[in-house]
């Protein structure tokens, strides 16, 4: 949504504070990412694990923190910011009911 569109999957989903921890991440879940889509084993409903939201949420705070420090770090930002949710945001918009 607005900002975001421009960003790729690894730019939010991904460890961005190191390299290393970057390209371990981006090994360990690229390998997982591809059986499951070569074995047909994706479900319809993908949910983060505890880990990737952590991932997420460390990449809102770190893009975001200037308004981050006004605000109540206690939630996640998804849970005010729904419309970043990829079923609710540009081309996935109009291709899921």
């Amino acid at each position: 949504a607005g900002a975001h569109r421009r960003f790729k999957c690894v730019d939010c989903h991904l460890p961005n504070d190191t390299l290393t921890r970057h390209l371990f991440w981006k090994a360990m879940d690229g390998g997982r990412d591809f059986l499951a889509f070569h074995t047909g084993r994706v479900s319809d409903d993908l949910h983060l694990s505890p880990r990737g939201a952590r991932v997420v949420r460390e990449n809102c705070l770190r893009c975001h923190e200037a308004t981050m420090a006004r605000v109540n770090e206690d939630r996640n930002c998804w849970d005010c910011h729904r419309r970043l949710r990829h079923k609710q945001t540009g081309a996935l918009a109009t291709l899921t009911p």
